[in-house]
């Protein structure tokens, strides 16, 4: 071998090993950023895990509210008078007193018992009312979505008045117009839960009605959640100005074939979704217009393997074995 080709070959191989070495320490480095990296995350996962979640205005109210055992006065202070946290209700009852008590009459006789709640918001942590009230966490919103159905902001949605009494299956029922879009505002409406076995039954309500579309049935826009700590659940649904077949009688022979024949039709549609509607009454038959009416009245729904489920049951119950 030449002179100038052993010299050529050693530089070559020196250069090899350069480049091997600069290699390692490049994955070195990237391990250790990596590793530093995953290290951080850890971190600042096992951090966060033993904090409190942030609370809303919403939540905040409602546990300062259950404290105080006032939490009869959360869904119509939030919905009716738009009460959106105890910083808005102290402002509310300084400077609008005649019209919130007026939209929720109950406050006045509760009135003491507001204010001393007002004055205790100011000097705790309302962050620590989950701990020190033992409060879990509540799931609506992550139930309600993975069914599919839409979640409103509540702030999107302005109550105007209210419709209906209370009833055990329909909860405070209020005409509203819902904001779609700044240029797009219908009229709806909005009802919301007053007792926590209806608020389980509106859950399940949307969950049924979210995946309905028929003509005759009356059409579902989505749920309100107010926050991981407000146990409180509203619906958004269509808006019948003419009411229900308890409000609006039938108008001739023919209406009241022509009604038979609609809810025919819905009820068959419900049949091919295995739903059974255990309740077809006149306060749950809405007038869409003379001619067309639309069925409601979901939380009496239920799938039909439910309702076998539940006919085995009576039946061990009526016939057990021996």
């Amino acid at each position: 071998m030449r002179g100038s080709d052993f010299h050529s070959a050693c530089f070559r191989n020196n250069v090899s090993k350069n480049i091997a070495y600069l290699h390692l320490i490049s994955i070195r480095k990237n391990y250790l950023s990596f590793r530093n990296k995953l290290c951080v995350f850890f971190l600042v996962y096992m951090m966060s895990a033993g904090q409190p979640q942030p609370l809303n205005g919403y939540d905040k109210l409602y546990l300062l509210m259950s404290k105080w055992k006032l939490l009869r006065l959360f869904n119509p202070l939030c919905y009716a008078a738009n009460v959106t946290s105890i910083e808005d209700l102290e402002s509310q009852l300084n400077t609008n007193f005649g019209d919130l008590t007026r939209l929720v009459p109950s406050v006045i006789n509760e009135l003491e018992t507001v204010k001393k709640m007002i004055k205790d918001s100011k000097v705790m942590n309302c962050d620590d009312l989950p701990r020190l009230l033992h409060f879990e966490r509540n799931n609506y919103r992550e139930q309600l979505e993975a069914a599919g159905v839409k979640m409103i902001p509540k702030e999107h949605v302005s109550l105007q008045s209210k419709i209906a009494v209370a009833r055990p299956y329909s909860g405070d029922v209020y005409k509203a117009f819902w904001s779609q879009s700044p240029n797009n505002e219908i009229e709806v409406v909005v009802r919301f839960d007053f007792i926590p076995v209806q608020r389980e039954l509106f859950i399940r309500e949307a969950k049924i009605m979210t995946d309905l579309h028929h003509e005759y049935i009356m059409k579902f826009y989505g749920a309100i959640v107010l926050g991981p700590y407000a146990y409180s659940v509203g619906l958004v649904v269509e808006m019948f100005k003419k009411g229900n077949l308890e409000e609006f009688p039938v108008q001739s022979l023919f209406h009241a074939w022509l009604y038979a024949s609609q809810l025919s039709s819905a009820l068959e549609y419900l049949e091919t979704r295995d739903l059974v509607h255990s309740s077809v009454i006149e306060p749950f038959v809405f007038i869409a217009s003379i001619d067309k009416i639309c069925l409601g009245g979901f939380m009496c729904c239920c799938y039909k393997e439910e309702l076998d489920k539940a006919r085995d049951y009576e039946s061990c119950l009526l016939h057990p074995q021996k």
